[in-house]
């Protein structure tokens, strides 16, 4: 059986920059609310779990309408973005100020200074987190002929989101002073749930936009072979 994969319309490009930007600005915002602490009602989560499943989405978007490689592109740089976001961010909050200028210099430092660590821990665990996410996504569609976009989703989810959250929130907090370990498996329970839930909510949308994309550029055909080699550029088993 023969996978064809359709070439991109020169006319979608603007979508696909869309999508990026959208997904690198919801990131950044994820990295600068990462040390916030919610209190909910059964429990506590960080403030990263309310804008997250956002990015989730647009890579599911992005793999499911213009395939897996551009989706795992997109991926790359915006994890590259938040790093070097935050590398210019602790570079110059550690420069001297003067005594009239910025009154809160040594508060901003503070709150910057898990920045660096957050990026690099964040983007390993969203870096394999998100290749398993987008992997499952794509092989499934590959096997089940590109329906049930909803359904591989939030298997998909299932699966990279539960691997991102595990990793992230023990390098974040594991040997700090801000939260205790009790206080680390109810922060990560609670998230895992968010996370799940927002997956189920987040499909429905996400599927909307799947459709009007894919017949915006005649791409309900489009499907792609994908291997296990996350680093592989492209797939040339493609014919």
């Amino acid at each position: 059986m023969e996978y064809k994969n359709k070439p991109l319309p020169r006319n979608d490009l603007w979508i696909i920059l869309l999508l990026s930007s959208a997904s690198v600005t919801l990131l950044l915002t994820c990295l600068v609310l990462q040390n916030v602490i919610v209190k909910i009602e059964f429990g506590y989560v960080c403030g990263t779990i309310f804008v997250y499943p956002f990015v989730c989405m647009i890579l599911d978007i992005i793999a499911e309408v213009y395939g897996y490689y551009i989706s795992r592109q997109v991926l790359f740089f915006t994890i590259v973005s938040t790093i070097i976001f935050s590398l210019f961010v602790f570079y110059i909050s550690l420069l001297p100020n003067p005594e009239f200028g910025f009154i809160y210099a040594h508060e901003f430092r503070v709150a910057t200074s898990h920045l660096v660590r957050n990026s690099l821990v964040g983007g390993i665990s969203i870096l394999i987190g998100q290749i398993t996410n987008i992997f499952i996504l794509t092989k499934f569609k590959q096997i089940l002929q590109g329906k049930y976009f909803a359904l591989r989703s939030i298997l998909a989810t299932f699966f990279g989101d539960t691997i991102t959250f595990i990793i992230a929130l023990l390098g974040f907090f594991i040997h700090t002073q801000i939260v205790d370990t009790h206080e680390l498996f109810v922060i990560t329970i609670d998230e895992l749930i968010i996370i799940y839930f927002a997956a189920f909510v987040l499909s429905i949308p996400g599927s909307v936009v799947v459709w009007l994309l894919k017949n915006k550029a005649n791409l309900n055909n489009n499907i792609e072979v994908v291997h296990i080699n996350p680093f592989k550029s492209k797939d040339s088993s493609l014919k």
